[in-house]
């Protein structure tokens, strides 16, 4: 089974094709950037989560069928005051910066993120262990290794019964 997983996603990666302009554009709806901005409200104005998520969540029922690039700092002002939230002020540039889901994406830098980076160190990696398992399994004898794998699960099976 495992072998079929693994052959399939080759066929994938191989085979597959991606429309970078149809997936940027699909993150023009809805509002792929709320978390953020939550986290923005709690890192740079010092709110609590629950208050920057009240916030976030007010000017997100007011942009319903509209794109989350219109939001504005002035919106996220007269939503925590109608809510008794007192915001501090932030750096319009580093607001503005959350707009741009292309920079949004590349600040995702860390091991696992989404940025180019990231992404390009996760694929070295998998290309490493890929090439240390080919040359693993092509040095060992299939038919030995099958019969010591087979024994194992056995043994192991045999322990929880």
């Amino acid at each position: 089974m495992t072998t079929k997983v693994v052959r399939l996603l080759n066929d994938i990666l191989q085979q597959g094709r991606f429309k970078k302009n149809a997936l940027l554009l699909s993150t023009q709806s809805g509002f792929p950037i709320a978390t953020d901005l939550v986290d923005f409200l709690t890192i740079k104005c010092g709110l609590d989560n629950r208050s920057a998520h009240s916030i976030i969540g007010l000017v997100a029922r007011r942009l319903i069928n509209k794109k989350y690039a219109e939001i504005t700092s002035a919106m996220l002002y007269e939503a925590g005051r109608e809510l008794g939230i007192k915001l501090k002020k932030f750096n319009e540039n580093d607001f503005s910066k959350l707009l741009d889901i292309k920079n949004l994406i590349e600040l995702r830098s860390s091991r696992g993120g989404a940025g180019t980076k990231a992404v390009n160190n996760m694929i070295l990696d998998c290309r490493k262990k890929i090439n240390h398992l080919r040359s693993f399994f092509g040095s060992i004898n299939d038919a030995a290794f099958k019969k010591t794998f087979y024994l194992k699960i056995e043994k192991l099976i045999k322990r929880y019964q």
